[in-house]
């Protein structure tokens, strides 16, 4: 049964954590096939979904941080 995940992002978004449509998609990706590594049904995504957007967008932040400073370093 796929479920609809949109309200999920919406709320996620309010809160100001706001990902692009292609983002959105990955981390749906990525927590279905985690949740299946896992052994959970989908209906554990809504539980999973909050913390994986937040993780991506941390993880997108210190990239960035991380390409800056190796830039910085290099000149």
């Amino acid at each position: 049964m796929a479920m609809s995940y949109q309200g999920i992002r919406e709320r996620m978004e309010v809160e100001g954590y706001k990902v692009s449509d292609d983002e959105f998609s990955q981390i749906l990706s990525y927590a279905k096939r985690k949740a299946k590594v896992s052994g959970k049904e989908e209906s554990y995504l809504p539980f999973l979904l909050p913390d994986l957007i937040r993780e991506w967008l941390i993880r997108q932040a210190m990239n960035q941080y991380s390409m800056e400073m190796m830039e910085v370093l290099r000149n």
